[in-house]
């Protein structure tokens, strides 16, 4: 139920991913706090945040870390063992970005979380995907030098890989700095992003 609504929330029908991870939520009701539920909750939290439920996803958001501060590693499954603290402010920090799409004041939490979270993780799940989300929060927050800089990691972290999941991002990434003021500083974010989507052929 937690894959297929993530499955639903990318293919943006985000209702019915509300559906799915609320009957996933029902059937562990009667496990204790823990990892596990604090997961749920948060996938909650990012359901409400596209539906423009920003009450909600508050609400989820903090049900997620009570559960993570009542953690018991030993009743954890293993595939939820990689949601920790760090995993749920990031997770927290796109909620409170794609909120900002709502309300604008709130790319400032968006770039508070994820930092932190992206601190915290360790050298292995230092992930692009964090840096080009707040990349995107820099651009909500009217914040263009931070999200060249921003943007400037992600894509040295991205390196050379030809995925069409990153392309996609920056993509993305692109299409929010377009619809941001036109500055020199945005300009050099997009060609660096074009630069990488579209290199340059060598004989």
């Amino acid at each position: 139920m937690n894959c297929l609504a993530r499955q639903a929330n990318h293919l943006r029908h985000p209702e019915d991913a509300l559906e799915l991870v609320q009957a996933a939520q029902y059937g562990t009701r009667k496990l204790r706090s823990g990892r596990l539920r604090a997961l749920l909750s948060s996938l909650e939290a990012r359901s409400h945040a596209v539906l423009g439920h920003t009450d909600e996803m508050t609400r989820a958001n903090r049900a997620a870390e009570q559960n993570l501060a009542d953690d018991n590693t030993e009743t954890t499954p293993g595939w939820a063992a990689w949601f920790d603290l760090a995993e749920f402010r990031v997770t927290a920090g796109v909620c409170e970005l794609i909120a900002a799409e709502h309300n604008p004041a709130r790319a400032g939490n968006a770039i508070t979380l994820i930092e932190h979270g992206t601190a915290d993780r360790p050298a292995e799940r230092v992930r692009s995907r964090a840096f080009d989300q707040i990349a995107r929060a820099h651009v909500r927050a009217g914040q263009p030098e931070a999200a060249d800089t921003a943007t400037a990691a992600a894509l040295t972290l991205m390196g050379t890989t030809t995925s069409t999941r990153v392309g996609d991002r920056l993509r993305e990434l692109d299409a929010e700095l377009a619809d941001g003021p036109r500055t020199a500083v945005t300009a050099d974010s997009r060609a660096r992003i074009h630069a990488t989507l579209h290199p340059p052929y060598k004989v």
